[in-house]
């Protein structure tokens, strides 16, 4: 059972870490994101970013529990 928990953590970790670089990504290169004509400003993609870090992170923290 502790395999199978950790192994979700890890895919959880690397899925979060890989939407956070997206998202620096997307500031960096000054990208646009548009759903039905609405664009998302900065700093919600900003605010995204932190928190996907901290998921990431909490996910890597507890594998090693």
């Amino acid at each position: 059972m502790i395999l199978k928990l950790n192994s979700f953590l890890q895919v959880v970790g690397f899925l979060f870490t890989a939407k956070a670089v997206f998202g620096v990504l997307y500031l960096l290169f000054g990208w646009q994101a548009a759903i039905a004509g609405w664009v998302m400003p900065m700093w919600l993609m900003v605010v995204a970013i932190v928190a996907d870090a901290l998921l990431a992170a909490a996910a890597f923290k507890f594998i090693k529990k």
